[in-house]
């Protein structure tokens, strides 16, 4: 399980997210933070304040994205490795953990066509995976061959997933702080974060790739 194959394919690589319900009342700019708090942070008030969706669907959007994840580190796993119910449920809190602990900050919105909205959001990257494959190797380094031989990929997930949230619950470092552009751009009938856009402030937001933040969204 190397940690590009496991992560960057994986984690935090959500296709877009759906402004269909935003009322962009009073600020595009909270609107667009409102549903970033809401997606990281599972700040339902955020997100209902400024748009005309209730909690349950607030909490139904944020869901969608952590299940993402799951489905995400399946695919990455390949069909023949089926994560069990056990791993799965590990993999989804370390997940939620991981998203809570996303430092950012919308400093701007602005239209430049009348179909595409100019995101730009401020953050702080979390060294968190890079820590918890650190300590995830150290771990099956302490084990005998018989016990890390019998360790199946539902064990390493749940290990992982383990070590994941020991190093969330910790002191966790940061870098320093950095700019993220970012597009919202109207899809039919609804507005979605663009997927370079999203893929760069994750770049951002987290350890998990290497490609540069001030890429073009």
């Amino acid at each position: 399980m190397k940690k590009r194959k496991l992560f960057t394919a994986a984690v935090f690589l959500s296709a877009g997210l759906l402004l269909t319900g935003c009322i962009y009342k009073p600020t595009t700019k909270e609107c667009v933070a409102g549903y970033l708090e809401n997606i990281y942070h599972n700040d339902t008030k955020a997100l209902t304040k400024v748009s005309d969706m209730d909690k349950d669907e607030c909490q139904k959007l944020h869901d969608k994205y952590i299940k993402e994840e799951v489905t995400a580190l399946q695919s990455a796993l390949g069909n023949d490795n089926k994560m069990s119910d056990k791993a799965k449920k590990a993999y989804k809190s370390a997940v939620e953990t991981a998203y809570s602990k996303a430092d950012f900050t919308v400093t701007d919105v602005s239209r430049t066509t009348e179909d595409i909205y100019s995101v730009t959001v401020t953050c702080k990257k979390a060294n968190i995976f890079k820590p918890a494959m650190d300590k995830f190797d150290k771990a099956i380094s302490k084990m005998t061959a018989v016990e890390a031989g019998s360790m199946d990929y539902n064990d390493r997930v749940i290990l992982m997933s383990k070590q994941i949230k020991q190093v969330c619950e910790s002191d966790i470092k940061y870098d320093k702080e950095e700019t993220i552009k970012m597009a919202v751009q109207k899809d039919g009938k609804e507005y979605n974060f663009a997927k370079k856009g999203m893929a760069n402030l994750e770049n951002g937001l987290f350890d998990i790739g290497s490609e540069s933040a001030e890429e073009k969204y």
